[in-house]
Parts: C-alpha cells; structure tokens; sequence
C-alpha cells in the first residue's frame, strides 16, 4: 500500500526535511544543523511584523485578532485562536513553497516546522485538517517535530494538542 503523501513528497523525503533522518555519525555538522534550523525558525516566527516583506503579501486584511490589524508575528499567528482559517491555510502554503525551495537543510526543516505549525493550528483552533495525510501519518510527523532540540518552545503546546488530536482520531 502506498503512503500518504503531502505535496508530492514521500514520508521519507518528509521525514528529511524534519531533520529525522540524520546520521548520529555527523557530530557537529548536526549539532550545527540543528543549531541553524533553530535560529531560522525563531528568525520566521518573529518576524513578518510588516507580512508582506516575508513574503505573505497574500494573506487577507484582518489577519489576526488584533482589532482588524494584522497580528504582529508570525509565530503570534500561528498560536492565535483567532487568527483566520484563510491565513493559516495562507500560511500552511507558503511555508510549503518555502521548504520546497530553500536551499539549505536548516531553511527547509523550519520552514517544514512551520507547515505543520499551521496545520496544527488548523486542527486544534478550526477542527480542519490542512492536509491529505491522515492522521496517524500526522500523529507520527507531528511527534517527530516535537522531538527535535531546535523546535520553538511557543510552538509546543499546539503541536501537543494536534497530535493529541490526531492521537483520538487515528484509526
């Protein structure tokens, strides 16, 4: 049987982009990794204070809960209950495009944090599922996420609830 699929990426090319993968043999060359994708994924989740510089030009108006005002961080509206399904579903693809086209290991595993960050959001804030995996493929890439040293401790907690959720909806 084949596998779930998420953009055309298989589970293992999915399972790189996380970083899970990775040799133990590589010492510090994944201790640097891990270092990196975690300074470029803080870097992603502070910044877009103006949106459309980091490249969310699409995202609607009123994107966060902020009184009609965008929220001022990425990363705030990736957590926010009340940001829109249509920006998190905004976000969900172009930190899709994003891991598909950055050049380095380090971009494309927080840019990948940050698809499922939005997926999670998705799941836990709009009960909707962003994506064809299912959700014991979720539960899985979702664990193995939160796993890694480098991800965001603001993004833990929704991780958690999403994959608690993919946990009881699993079959």
């Amino acid at each position: 049987m084949e596998k779930d699929t998420t953009a055309g990426l298989t589970s293992e090319q999915l399972a790189r982009l996380l970083g899970v993968s990775c040799d133990p043999e590589l010492g510090a060359e994944h201790d640097h990794l891990s270092e990196t994708a975690g300074q470029v994924l803080d870097a992603y989740l502070a910044g877009a204070s103006n949106v459309a510089t980091a490249g969310f030009s699409q995202l609607p108006v009123g994107s966060g809960s902020r009184g009609g005002n965008r929220t001022s961080s990425l990363g705030e509206m990736l957590i926010d209950p009340m940001a829109s399904e249509d920006t998190i579903a905004a976000i969900r693809q172009y930190a899709k495009r994003m891991a598909a086209q950055r050049a380095s290991e380090a971009e494309r595993a927080a840019a990948t944090a940050l698809y499922f960050a939005a997926i999670a959001n998705g799941l836990v804030f709009h009960d909707r599922k962003l994506t064809t995996l299912s959700y014991d493929a979720l539960q899985v890439s979702l664990g193995e996420l939160l796993d890694k040293a480098w991800l965001s401790r603001q993004l833990v907690p929704l991780l958690e609830k999403a994959r608690a959720i993919c946990r009881a909806r699993a079959i």
